[in-house]
């Protein structure tokens, strides 16, 4: 069996501090090695969400650099659960695994028709590839402030194609709990607290957002 590790975060005085303590709660029954750390508000949903690509790449490098230890990552949203031991993380031959919308099958509000990234779980190989990946992914989101950080990785994705070897995730290891419920028992299942926290967090309609952000210091959780 191999060895992974599970990285989450959440913004620290908000919502997803709950959300995140249902995580850590999951993973300890699980027995599931896990780093749960928190971030100070940024300012916006926007840019807390763009910090994920630095969570994820300060995760490799410490791992890599600092602890000598080359798992792999699992990164999770702060508000999913896991519900079974996801036997896939220890199987999996890929540098990078996500899993997609298919809006063929999970239809939206919006006219949409094409498969979407979900960056709710993502699998990385620890290696040089793979951090180059996230580097760009951090490029990407500088470049792009107003675009949705998992639209800016789809975009990277597609650049990098053939240099990386990429599988999908089966949707029930990226369920979200509504849209998603006849994919079967849940392994990893996400609640989409967005639709509540990020207005909270905001505090301002949509269209008067903040685009721009900051990269603050984060700390583990306890």
């Amino acid at each position: 069996m191999r060895d992974f590790i599970v990285v989450s975060y959440y913004t620290e005085g908000t919502g997803y501090e709950t959300e995140a303590k249902k995580l850590k709660a999951s993973l300890i029954a699980l027995e599931i090695d896990h780093d749960i750390i928190h971030i100070a508000n940024l300012g916006s949903w926007q840019k807390n969400t763009h910090y994920k690509a630095r969570i994820i790449q300060n995760h490799l490098h410490f791992l890599a650099n600092e602890k000598k230890d080359l798992r792999p990552i699992v990164y999770v949203d702060a508000d999913a659960i896991f519900h079974a031991y996801p036997t896939l993380f220890d199987e999996l031959d890929a540098d990078a695994a996500f899993a997609y919308r298919d809006y063929s099958k999970f239809p939206s509000h919006f006219s949409r028709t094409r498969k979407e990234l979900l960056s709710g779980t993502i699998f990385f190989q620890n290696n040089d590839a793979v951090r180059e990946l996230v580097r760009e992914w951090i490029r990407e989101n500088e470049r792009n402030p107003g675009i949705w950080e998992q639209r800016n990785l789809q975009t990277v994705v597609a650049r990098v194609d053939g240099r990386l070897k990429i599988a999908e995730l089966p949707p029930t290891y990226c369920k979200i709990f509504d849209i998603m419920r006849d994919v079967g028992p849940a392994v990893i299942e996400h609640y989409q607290k967005s639709r509540i926290y990020r207005r909270q967090i905001d505090g301002r309609p949509a269209h008067l957002r903040p685009r721009t952000g900051i990269v603050l210091r984060s700390n583990e959780i306890r």
